[in-house]
């Protein structure tokens, strides 16, 4: 099983200013320390990838988990992870806001698979430690891939 992170916003004029740099990082530690642990119920076995999409909209007011869906067909979970808009975009630097909530949600996610709450802190620390603070992962706006459809013929 491999872990997949991303993001995915809805909402016109709705997402965080977060360097993809974070995301990579947290993908990185949850496959070194938490997949190995994953207990997987019996409709999920067999599966190679666990696909975590982080999501927000301006009327999400507390961090939900939605799913899973999952394709026997490619062989992957896939999950929602809705985070609070205005509790993160509010922070001048989201970093803080957003690793918490993301570490809420997959705490909520991860008791689904028998991984200890405690287990999960620990790599957020770790994240914590790495990324808040680090010039290196402060969001930058080349960050954003802005995609220009306006030559293209979709009627």
């Amino acid at each position: 099983m491999y872990i997949f992170t991303n993001r995915l916003f809805s909402e016109v004029n709705t997402s965080f200013s977060i360097s993809y740099k974070v995301d990579l990082k947290i993908r990185e530690y949850l496959n070194e320390y938490i997949c190995p642990y994953l207990k997987f119920p019996a409709k999920e076995q067999n599966m190679d990838y666990m696909y975590l999409s982080v999501s927000t909209k301006k009327d999400v007011k507390e961090v939900e988990v939605k799913g899973p869906d999952i394709s026997r067909k490619d062989k992957e979970v896939v999950w929602a992870l809705w985070l609070p808009y205005h509790k993160i975009s509010n922070e001048s630097d989201q970093r803080e806001r957003y690793i918490k909530f993301y570490f809420e949600a997959l705490v909520m996610l991860f008791e689904r698979y028998n991984i200890d709450e405690e287990l999960i802190r620990q790599v957020q620390t770790k994240i914590e430690k790495e990324v808040i603070g680090n010039k290196e992962y402060e969001f930058e706006e080349e960050d954003v891939l802005e995609v220009d459809l306006s030559d293209l013929d979709l009627d």
